[in-house]
């Protein structure tokens, strides 16, 4: 059963369309990447770099996904729940003061300072 497949068998009606076969191909892109990455026991320094390109992929996803497609996305790819899972602990560990952000670091260009682009 393919991707689309699948996630439409469990919710067809969220994950029907072409828009919601574009978000399965950039939760497979993440997929992959991750994986690929994961084999070639890539050191942390150079996984986190290597995450970049794909964080503008990520961000297309929250901001079309429902919490519920994005929850059927991270069960159906362990890629994209890894890469998701380490997301979310960065953005935790900047928040508790653990990763320490310089007050001269650049921000994305949809967010502000005190808008966390939610």
């Amino acid at each position: 059963m393919t991707a689309v497949g699948y996630l439409c068998a469990i919710q067809p009606q969220r994950m029907e369309g072409s828009a919601e076969r574009r978000k399965v191909r950039l939760a497979e892109t993440i997929d992959t990447w991750v994986l690929s990455a994961s084999t070639r026991a890539a050191a942390t320094s150079r996984f986190l770099k290597g995450c970049t390109p794909h964080m503008d992929t990520f961000k297309q996803l929250l901001d079309t996904c429902t919490r519920l497609e994005m929850t059927l996305l991270a069960q159906r790819y362990d890629g994209f729940y890894r890469f998701a899972n380490l997301l979310e602990r960065l953005a935790q560990a900047i928040a508790d003061g653990v990763i320490e952000v310089p007050p001269d670091a650049p921000l994305p260009d949809s967010q502000e300072p005190g808008n966390p682009g939610c």
